[in-house]
């Protein structure tokens, strides 16, 4: 049995949802390695090697780190071995960086340098794939001046080799020329001698590596590469058709705009939503547009520019409800309009939000989907719970239930609201939060490592908030998920007692 034939078959097991068979091939193949091979040879690290692959797919990053570990720390017997183990040690950095341990990470990478470039030579693509991992490194701790000579390195030698890295290593160069120059152009003059494959290559690492870039370089990459692939792209689709990077564009634009949030830069936020809209309506697609529309409302409303986040709201209603655009797209015309009443709702202006969420409900009932039809009628039913209408809410929240009984969170809110209508406590709604929340942040909070949740509540429409004390690691967020998800399935079992005073 080769390795990769034990990886492939470990990673089959995952798939169906086997984890401790995985598990069990990998450790097999290790124990056959040291039977075969003795301990301590090349075969035991390849082996080893896998294990940390399933461990990493499992989330299990402390296993993986350490089965890695011993991998790099066999003794290589040959050229083929030397050049693995060089990969293991380079894999163990790449794993301490995902992990969040930059310094450990960094000794990692620079000992591997030294060591490709004692068996590759200088310049060689050998030595370019581990400069590649520190100069990636460099430029997400902010050191753009070291990673500089770095990247220059790399893009010369896989450029005469025409290496896989050569995409991404002339995506790093830009974002490294950005983070230290700014908008000085240009910073992909490369891209146009590029095949059409390596030029897509391109596009799918910046867009993967501009995430965790500094924001600010980030956006500036992005810039350059969209007014490139722009040149390509012409709104007259009826001459040129669906270009090669239309999709990319639009990639990229979404990430820009994510930037631009984070940076919480208004013009560039507005830009970028602009150019979606623009892009979409020239298109004619129309749902895309919708969306897009919808996101322009939200923020003039967050900037305060109420009235034009009114007309915008008004007039994306008017079109999902007329529906001739959209066809039967209920998935998503009626959590649309359920938003949009809320905004209404939000504005006090309560009887164009009730009119809305009555025609959500009507299209609900022609479109003959359970879950949309119970999602727009707990829509409906908390709206008139929120606005003391609780006789009315209790049909609309109580037939949502029966729609949605077996829906995880869903299920869970509308029994909260239920209850606060029965008793005629305050629903979860509200800062007063009831006894059923109180019991599931208890149940939550039981079963985290000490220290982490801060508060828990239950939101109608986001589901479940929490505040946490501090950034949790990957071990803490894995503890995080099982938490919420056994504590749900515990407290699933409260009943709702229907019988009414």
């Amino acid at each position: 049995m080769t390795a990769n034939t034990t990886l492939e078959r470990s990673i089959e097991a995952l798939k169906v949802g086997h984890p401790e068979e995985a598990l069990k091939i990998a450790a097999e193949a290790i124990a056959a390695a040291v039977r075969e091979h003795g301990a301590g040879s090349p075969q035991q690290a390849r082996a080893l090697f896998d294990q940390a692959h399933i461990f990493v797919f499992l989330g299990e990053l402390d296993a993986a780190l350490d089965a890695v570990t011993h991998a790099a720390s066999i003794a290589a017997t040959d050229d083929p071995s030397r050049r693995a183990q060089l990969d293991f040690q380079k894999a163990r950095g790449d794993l301490l960086l995902k992990m969040g341990r930059f310094d450990e990470a960094r000794a990692v990478f620079e000992q591997n340098i030294d060591g490709r470039r004692a068996f590759y030579g200088e310049e060689s693509v050998g030595l370019a794939h581990g400069q590649f991992a520190l100069a990636e490194l460099l430029l997400q701790r902010g050191d753009a001046e070291a990673a500089e000579p770095l990247v220059e390195l790399i893009a010369g030698s896989l450029w005469h080799a025409r290496d896989e890295l050569l995409a991404p290593s002339l995506s790093l160069r830009a974002l490294v020329l950005a983070a230290r120059y700014g908008d000085e152009r240009p910073m992909f003059e490369h891209f146009d001698l590029l095949s059409r494959e390596q030029q897509q290559l391109l596009l799918q690492s910046l867009l993967q590596m501009a995430q965790n870039a500094p924001p600010e370089a980030a956006f500036l990459a992005l810039q350059e590469l969209r007014e490139r692939l722009e040149e390509f792209d012409s709104p007259d689709v009826t001459k040129k058709g669906i270009t090669p990077f239309l999709e990319a564009l639009c990639a990229i634009v979404e990430l820009q705009h994510g930037v631009a949030a984070h940076l919480k830069d208004e013009a560039r936020i507005g830009e970028t939503l602009d150019w979606l809209a623009r892009h979409y309506g020239q298109r004619h697609a129309i749902p895309q547009l919708l969306t897009v529309q919808m996101r322009q409302a939200r923020f003039k409303a967050a900037q305060g520019s109420l009235d034009a986040a009114r007309a915008d709201f008004r007039a994306i209603a008017e079109r999902l409800i007329d529906g001739e655009s959209i066809g039967d797209d209920s998935a998503l015309a009626l959590p649309l309009l359920c938003e949009i009443a809320m905004f209404f709702a939000s504005q006090a202006d309560l009887e164009q939000a009730d009119a809305l969420l009555q025609k959500a409900c009507a299209l609900a009932e022609k479109q003959k989907d359970p879950r949309h039809l119970g999602n727009t009628c707990a829509a409906y039913g908390l709206f008139l719970q929120h606005h003391d209408r609780g006789v009315e809410a209790w049909s609309w929240l109580e037939r949502a239930h029966d729609l949605l009984q077996n829906e995880g969170f869903a299920a869970l809110q509308l029994r909260l609201h239920l209850s606060a209508l029965l008793m005629g406590t305050p629903c979860g709604c509200t800062p007063q939060t009831d006894a059923l929340t109180s019991e599931l942040e208890r149940r939550v909070r039981a079963l985290l490592p000490q220290g982490l949740l801060g508060a828990l509540r239950i939101h109608p429409i986001k589901g479940i908030e929490l505040s946490l004390s501090k950034p949790p690691n990957d071990e803490e967020k894995q503890h995080l998920q099982r938490a919420i998800l056994e504590a749900i399935d515990q407290i699933k079992a409260v009943r709702i007692d229907k019988a009414r005073a």
